[in-house]
């Protein structure tokens, strides 16, 4: 920690060169333990710095700054010790108000540090419901594994197959980016943090709410199922859009649909199943193959584009492929461990 505070000292020092910057990231990605000690520095530093913006204690910093030098009040002091005193004189010789305020502000900081400024925010604001900082973090998920994981203002994320987030440290806005794949939030309520779900360029924000977003290479999809969401698509001349309670917003290219009622089946994947209507199975297929390391292959453009319905494990390729064959659409043409092949009927 001690490293980490001088390392903070020496990039924010006025002389701070680009030599400094790589021995610093050189020191900082040495170790895991160093970057976690830097976290702690900045996340604090964070928090000071917010205290600092304290209308009460920037009135008395203002206060302090108007009385006289420190060294004149030492030499009253040095002056009253050498000639005694009595009560009278001792009050008219006390630290003037203002620097006591200032001087009360400085140690409350400086001493109960990072905690310090939470709770005192926290009294000034009377919000019983404080963001804290999350731990910048990654986490993410292999093929056909999920996982979930409450951030530290108990929010929850479910992170689908082959799937990543990353979380940095939090400030006014709670921002988590989507880096791949597919998660579903349940976000805790907070009015005075937005929650921010960012993804190449696009963002959704949460008004208290559980949502789905996927974000592919083609493709980008919201799912709400509760409450309101603000979608902004990143794209020039598109406005914010609001998604209510059922809506789903799909953008494929430049195409943007919404379709109303259907976040409930867009978002069967967070209990394991998979529902298609209609679909086309080259699409169905693509989905599939998501959740398993065995792949299947379609030969044929007829079967590709073939419309299919139907509700499947997502681990359940070997279930689509009984279907396929049960309705006499496709039979199993090879199969090893890399693949399975399917031929039309």
């Amino acid at each position: 920690m001690d490293e980490a505070a001088s390392w903070y000292a020496r990039l924010n020092a006025s002389d701070c060169s680009d030599a400094d910057r790589r021995d610093f990231m050189m020191w900082r990605n040495t170790d895991p333990r160093n970057d976690r000690a830097w976290q702690s520095i900045a996340s604090a530093s964070d928090g000071l710095e917010d205290l600092a913006n304290n209308s009460v204690i920037a009135q008395m910093i203002r206060e302090a700054h108007s009385m006289p030098p420190v060294s004149s009040l030492e030499q009253q002091f040095d002056s009253h010790d050498e000639r005694g005193s009595n009560e009278e004189e001792e009050e008219s010789l006390a630290p003037p108000k203002p620097l006591l305020r200032y001087a009360m502000a400085a140690a409350f900081v400086l001493t109960m540090g990072l905690g310090a400024a939470t709770v005192w925010k926290s009294m000034e604001q009377q919000a019983p419901e404080q963001v804290r900082l999350a731990e910048n973090a990654h986490y993410a998920t292999a093929v056909g594994e999920s996982r979930s994981i409450t951030l530290a203002d108990g929010s929850k994320v479910t992170l689908d197959t082959n799937s990543a987030i990353e979380v940095p440290h939090w400030g006014k806005q709670r921002v988590v980016y989507l880096t791949k794949g597919q998660a579903y939030f349940e976000v805790a309520k907070d009015k005075l943090h937005p929650f921010v779900v960012k993804s190449e360029g696009k963002s959704v924000e949460a008004l208290g709410t559980a949502f789905t977003v996927r974000a592919g290479l083609d493709n980008y999809d919201v799912a709400l199922l509760e409450g309101r969401v603000k979608v902004n698509l990143g794209m020039a001349g598109a406005r914010d859009t609001i998604l209510n309670a059922g809506d789903t917003l799909s953008l494929s290219g430049k195409t943007i649909a919404i379709r109303h009622k259907y976040a409930d089946k867009a978002a069967d994947w967070i209990d394991g199943r998979l529902t298609f209507d209609a679909m086309p199975l080259g699409q169905i297929v693509e989905e599939m193959n998501r959740y398993s390391a065995r792949k299947i292959v379609l030969q044929g453009t007829a079967l590709q584009t073939k419309p299919f319905s139907g509700t499947f494990r997502s681990n359940g390729s070997d279930e689509l492929v009984q279907a396929l064959s049960a309705y006499g659409i496709a039979h199993v043409a090879m199969s090893d461990d890399q693949k399975l092949v399917l031929k039309a009927n």
